[in-house]
C-alpha cells in the first residue's frame, strides 16, 4: 500500500509544473513578455510621430531633412532604443509583477506563457501591436474629424471650457478659420 501511495505522489509531481520562487516566476514572465521585438513594433507604430517631431525640430533650426534620411534616422533610433529599453525595464517590471500578483497567479501565468498556447500568443504579439496601432490610427482619424467639427461648433457658439483665456480661444478660432466678429459694447 505504501508503495502505491508513493507511486501516486511521484506521478503527481512528474505531471505538475514545478516553478521556482515568485521572483523567478516574475522574471520569467517579464523575460517572456518584454522583448525587443515587442518594443520595436510599438516604436514603429509611433515612428511617424517621432520622425515628424525630429523633422520639425530640424526645420525650426533652419535645416531640412529628406524622407529617406528621416526613415534611416527612425531605424537607427529603433535599434538603439529597443534593447536598452528591455534591459532597463527588466528589474523594475519584475518588482511590479511581484507586488501586483499573488504567488499562485505568477506561477499560473508563467505556466500559461510556457504552454503551447502561450508561446503562440507571444510569437504573435509584435504583429498584434502593429495591427492594433493601424486600427487605432484609422479609428482616431475618424474620431479626430468629428471632434474637429464639434470643436468648431463650440467655438462659434462660444462654448469653451471655463477658465480658458480669450487669447487661446482666439488663437484656436484663427487656426480653424473661424472669423471673430467683435460686437461693439452696448
Amino acid at each position: 500500500m505504501r508503495l502505491v501511495s508513493l507511486g501516486i505522489v511521484v506521478a503527481a509531481l512528474a505531471v505538475s509544473p514545478v516553478f521556482a520562487d515568485p521572483r523567478e516566476d516574475a522574471e520569467a514572465i517579464v523575460d517572456a513578455t518584454i522583448k525587443p521585438e515587442t518594443f520595436e513594433a510599438a516604436f514603429r507604430a509611433l515612428g511617424g510621430l517621432l520622425v515628424g517631431n525630429i523633422q520639425n525640430e530640424v526645420r525650426e533650426a533652419g535645416g531640412d531633412m529628406s524622407p529617406e534620411t528621416a526613415a534611416l534616422l527612425n531605424d537607427m533610433i529603433l535599434r538603439a532604443s529597443t534593447n536598452a529599453m528591455v534591459e532597463k525595464l527588466r528589474e523594475p517590471l519584475t518588482e511590479v509583477y511581484r507586488a501586483s500578483f499573488s504567488e499562485q497567479l505568477l506561477a499560473d501565468y508563467r505556466a500559461f506563457l510556457e504552454s503551447g498556447s502561450g508561446q503562440e500568443m507571444l510569437l504573435k504579439q509584435p504583429a498584434l501591436m502593429l495591427e492594433s496601432a493601424r486600427v487605432g490610427e484609422a479609428v482616431g482619424s475618424d474620431i479626430g474629424a468629428s471632434a474637429l467639427e464639434i470643436m468648431r461648433t463650440q467655438l462659434v457658439e462660444g462654448d469653451v471650457p471655463i477658465g480658458a483665456s480669450k487669447s487661446a480661444e482666439n488663437e484656436l478660432r484663427e487656426m480653424l478659420g473661424i472669423r471673430v466678429e467683435i460686437q461693439p459694447p452696448l
